[in-house]
C-alpha cells in the first residue's frame, strides 16, 4: 500500500515535556513545521508532563493551559493526556509514551504513529510503499552496536533489530501493552533508593532501556515489523555512522528519508 495510507489510517501521538515559556515558544516551532504533516493522520493526540509548579493544583497550571491553546491554535480537535508527575529521563518517557498507547488501546485506534517533540517532518515523509506490517520502525544503531556485528555494514543492515522509540507505528490491537507497568515501578523504586543515582537507568539495570522494552514487546508478541528507511539511504546512515564514530542511535541532527531529529535547532543538519 501507499505510505499515505498508512498515514491517513493512523493517529499521530506526541511526547513532550513543558518545563517554560521557553519551551512552549519552541514547541510552536515544531507544530508550525509539522502542522501539513501531522495534518494528514487520523487524528492527534497529545502525552506532556510538566515542571513543578509549588502551590499550585498542576491540573490547572496555567503552564497546561497555555499548553493546550497552543495545539488547538493549528488543530481543531487534540485528545489531551496530562500525566501529575513527570519521573525524569527514561521513565518519564516511559510513562508518556504508555500513555499514548493505552490511550490508542481503550479507544479502539488501531494504528498508532509515536513521535517525540523533537521530530521532524519534510514532503519526502509521505511518499512511497509499504508491506502490510503490524510495526513499522526506524532502527537505531550507533558505532558501539556495530561492535558485535565486527563493523560488517552488511551484517548490520540485515541482522540488527533496535528500534527507535523517537518515532514509530505500530498496530496497538496486536499486544497487550508496550512495556508492563509493574516492571516500570519496580525499577523506579529500586532506583530511587540507590545512594548517587545518576540518572542512567541502564547502568543499573541491565538491558533496561526504553528501546529494550520496545524491542521486547515487539518480539515477545511477534509482531510483523517493517524497517522505514530505505535500503539504500540505511546503508549510507551506517557508512556515516562508522566514519564519524556516532555513538547516539537516535541520529540526532541527521535528515533521514524526511525525517530529522532535530536536538539542537541552531546546529545544521546533514542530509543521509
Amino acid at each position: 500500500m501507499k505510505k499515505i495510507e498508512l498515514i491517513n489510517k493512523s493517529y499521530v501521538g506526541i511526547s513532550t515535556h513543558i518545563s517554560s515559556d521557553t519551551k512552549l515558544q519552541s514547541l510552536e516551532q515544531y507544530i508550525n513545521t509539522n502542522k501539513e504533516i501531522f495534518s494528514k493522520f487520523k487524528g492527534v493526540i497529545v502525552a506532556a508532563n510538566y515542571a513543578d509548579a509549588p502551590g499550585l493544583d498542576k491540573r490547572y497550571n496555567s503552564l497546561i493551559h497555555r499548553h493546550h491553546e497552543l495545539w488547538l491554535n493549528y488543530f481543531d480537535d487534540v485528545k489531551f493526556i496530562d500525566l501529575d508527575e513527570n519521573k525524569g529521563h527514561s521513565f518519564g518517557t516511559l510513562d508518556l509514551d504508555g500513555s499514548l498507547f493505552n490511550h490508542c488501546k481503550e479507544n479502539d485506534i488501531e494504528f498508532l504513529f509515536k513521535v517525540n517533540d523533537d521530530m521532524l517532518y519534510l514532503d519526502d515523509f509521505l511518499e512511497g510503499e509499504v508491506p502490510e506490517a503490524d510495526f513499522y520502525y526506524y532502527n537505531g544503531i550507533g558505532y558501539g552496536g556495530m561492535t558485535k556485528y565486527e563493523y560488517d555494514i552488511d551484517r548490520v543492515a540485515k541482522e540488527d533489530f533496535y528500534p527507535q522509540t523517537t518515532q514509530y507505528f505500530i498496530n496497538t490491537s496486536k499486544l497487550p501493552y508496550i512495556h508492563k507497568q509493574e516492571t516500570v515501578d519496580n525499577a523506579y523504586d529500586y532506583v530511587q533508593k540507590l545512594p548517587n543515582y545518576n540518572g542512567k537507568v541502564w547502568e543499573y539495570i541491565e538491558g533496561f532501556t526504553c528501546e529494550d522494552l520496545l524491542k521486547n514487546a515487539v518480539t515477545k508478541n511477534k509482531l510483523v515489523t517493517h524497517h522505514l528507511t530505505q535500503p539504500t539511504t540505511y546503508i549510507r546512515l551506517l557508512e556515516f555512522v562508522k566514519a564519524n564514530n556516532v555513538h547516539d542511535c537516535s541520529h540526532k541532527q541527521l535528515i533521514i528519508d524526511g525525517t530529522c531529529h532535530l536536538q539542537w535547532p541552531e546546529q545544521k543538519c546533514i542530509i543521509i
